[in-house]
């Protein structure tokens, strides 16, 4: 997939959003998109904590990386893979 064809899915998924910040984000490997392609939020839940907006960025990794994605007050956010 090129990438004028991936910038405009990306912008056809933003066109889409209901918010006035209309942004999507994806994840790419290669030339080709592994993640959802997902926009900006008003309101988020991550694991039962209720947040304010979540990034099109934030919200593209949450939903890639799910239950792997965890937070260390030392180490930040990171995934748990072996």
């Amino acid at each position: 997939m090129s990438k004028l064809n991936i910038l405009n899915r990306l912008k056809e998924n933003a066109i889409k959003s209901e918010i006035s910040h209309q942004l999507s984000a994806c994840i790419i490997k290669g030339n080709k998109i592994i993640s959802n392609i997902c926009c900006n939020t008003t309101r988020s839940t991550y694991r039962g904590a209720t947040l304010g907006s979540c990034h099109a960025e934030a919200h593209t990794i949450l939903s890639y990386f799910g239950k792997s994605l965890t937070f260390d007050p030392h180490k930040g956010w990171y995934v748990l893979w072996n």
